[in-house]
Protein backbone atom coordinates (compact mmCIF):
# COMPACT_ATOMS: atom_id res chain seq x y z
CA UNK A 1 0.00 0.00 0.00
CA UNK A 2 1.17 3.54 -0.71
CA UNK A 3 2.94 5.41 2.06
CA UNK A 4 0.80 7.96 3.95
CA UNK A 5 2.20 11.33 2.81
CA UNK A 6 0.65 13.07 5.82
CA UNK A 7 3.25 11.29 7.96
CA UNK A 8 6.08 12.58 5.76
CA UNK A 9 4.88 15.83 4.19
CA UNK A 10 8.17 16.48 2.39
CA UNK A 11 8.26 13.04 0.79
CA UNK A 12 7.85 13.22 -2.98
CA UNK A 13 4.87 11.65 -4.66
CA UNK A 14 5.68 8.41 -6.45
CA UNK A 15 4.11 7.89 -9.87
CA UNK A 16 4.23 4.75 -12.01
CA UNK A 17 3.53 4.98 -15.75
CA UNK A 18 2.40 1.83 -17.56
CA UNK A 19 2.00 1.04 -21.24
CA UNK A 20 2.13 -2.22 -23.17
CA UNK A 21 5.78 -2.36 -24.19
CA UNK A 22 7.51 0.28 -22.08
CA UNK A 23 9.21 1.77 -25.12
CA UNK A 24 7.43 4.99 -26.06
CA UNK A 25 4.40 6.09 -24.10
CA UNK A 26 5.26 5.31 -20.48
CA UNK A 27 8.87 6.57 -20.62
CA UNK A 28 7.71 9.73 -22.38
CA UNK A 29 5.01 10.28 -19.77
CA UNK A 30 7.49 9.74 -16.93
CA UNK A 31 9.94 12.21 -18.46
CA UNK A 32 7.18 14.76 -19.10
CA UNK A 33 5.96 14.45 -15.50
CA UNK A 34 9.50 14.95 -14.17
CA UNK A 35 10.02 18.01 -16.38
CA UNK A 36 6.66 19.52 -15.43
CA UNK A 37 7.32 19.00 -11.72
CA UNK A 38 10.76 20.57 -12.00
CA UNK A 39 9.32 23.56 -13.87
CA UNK A 40 6.89 24.04 -10.95
CA UNK A 41 9.46 23.59 -8.21
CA UNK A 42 8.02 20.24 -7.14
CA UNK A 43 9.72 16.91 -6.66
CA UNK A 44 8.19 13.63 -7.76
CA UNK A 45 9.64 10.20 -8.27
CA UNK A 46 8.67 8.35 -11.42
CA UNK A 47 9.05 4.88 -12.80
CA UNK A 48 7.68 3.24 -15.91
CA UNK A 49 7.18 -0.22 -17.26
CA UNK A 50 5.76 -2.20 -20.10
CA UNK A 51 3.07 -4.48 -18.79
CA UNK A 52 3.70 -7.11 -21.48
CA UNK A 53 7.28 -7.59 -20.26
CA UNK A 54 6.13 -7.71 -16.65
CA UNK A 55 3.54 -10.36 -17.46
CA UNK A 56 5.90 -12.57 -19.45
CA UNK A 57 8.69 -12.42 -16.88
CA UNK A 58 6.53 -12.44 -13.72
CA UNK A 59 8.76 -9.62 -12.51
CA UNK A 60 6.04 -7.42 -11.06
CA UNK A 61 5.22 -8.18 -7.43
CA UNK A 62 2.06 -6.73 -5.93
CA UNK A 63 4.11 -4.85 -3.32
CA UNK A 64 5.91 -2.99 -6.09
CA UNK A 65 2.73 -1.83 -7.79
CA UNK A 66 1.10 -0.82 -4.51
CA UNK A 67 4.18 1.17 -3.46
CA UNK A 68 3.19 4.10 -5.67
CA UNK A 69 0.88 6.99 -4.89
CA UNK A 70 -0.70 6.94 -8.36
CA UNK A 71 -0.44 4.75 -11.40
CA UNK A 72 -1.01 6.19 -14.85
CA UNK A 73 -1.97 3.72 -17.55
CA UNK A 74 -2.13 4.52 -21.23
CA UNK A 75 -5.21 2.38 -21.94
CA UNK A 76 -8.15 1.29 -19.73
CA UNK A 77 -7.43 -2.43 -20.11
CA UNK A 78 -4.00 -1.99 -18.53
CA UNK A 79 -5.58 -0.72 -15.32
CA UNK A 80 -7.91 -3.70 -15.22
CA UNK A 81 -4.95 -6.08 -15.59
CA UNK A 82 -3.10 -4.34 -12.74
CA UNK A 83 -6.15 -4.65 -10.50
CA UNK A 84 -6.87 -8.26 -11.37
CA UNK A 85 -3.43 -9.80 -11.75
CA UNK A 86 -1.46 -7.77 -9.21
CA UNK A 87 -4.19 -6.81 -6.73
CA UNK A 88 -3.45 -3.13 -7.28
CA UNK A 89 -5.17 -0.88 -4.73
CA UNK A 90 -3.50 2.37 -5.77
CA UNK A 91 -5.43 5.04 -7.65
CA UNK A 92 -5.20 4.25 -11.36
CA UNK A 93 -5.60 7.07 -13.85
CA UNK A 94 -6.10 6.29 -17.51
CA UNK A 95 -4.45 8.83 -19.80
CA UNK A 96 -6.08 7.26 -22.87
CA UNK A 97 -3.07 7.52 -25.16
CA UNK A 98 -3.30 4.85 -27.81
CA UNK A 99 -0.38 2.71 -28.98
CA UNK A 100 -0.44 4.20 -32.49
CA UNK A 101 1.75 7.03 -31.19
CA UNK A 102 5.30 5.84 -31.69
CA UNK A 103 8.55 7.76 -31.51
CA UNK A 104 10.24 7.25 -34.87
CA UNK A 105 11.35 10.84 -35.38
CA UNK A 106 12.03 13.97 -33.37
CA UNK A 107 8.65 15.31 -34.44
CA UNK A 108 6.97 12.16 -33.09
CA UNK A 109 8.78 12.51 -29.76
CA UNK A 110 7.84 16.18 -29.43
CA UNK A 111 4.22 15.47 -30.36
CA UNK A 112 3.98 12.66 -27.79
CA UNK A 113 5.57 14.90 -25.16
CA UNK A 114 2.95 17.62 -25.84
CA UNK A 115 0.15 15.07 -25.55
CA UNK A 116 1.52 13.69 -22.28
CA UNK A 117 1.96 17.15 -20.78
CA UNK A 118 -1.65 18.04 -21.59
CA UNK A 119 -2.95 14.77 -20.15
CA UNK A 120 -0.83 15.05 -16.97
CA UNK A 121 -1.65 18.69 -16.22
CA UNK A 122 -4.22 17.96 -13.46
CA UNK A 123 -1.81 15.74 -11.48
CA UNK A 124 1.51 17.56 -11.55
Amino acid sequence: MAMDKSLQPDAPLRYLFVCVGGLDRSPTAAAAAQAMAKERGRHIETAYLGLYDAMTTNFLPSDYVNGFDRIFVMEPNLGRVLQKEWKCHVEIICLDVQDALSCYSLEDVLALDRIMRAKLEPWI
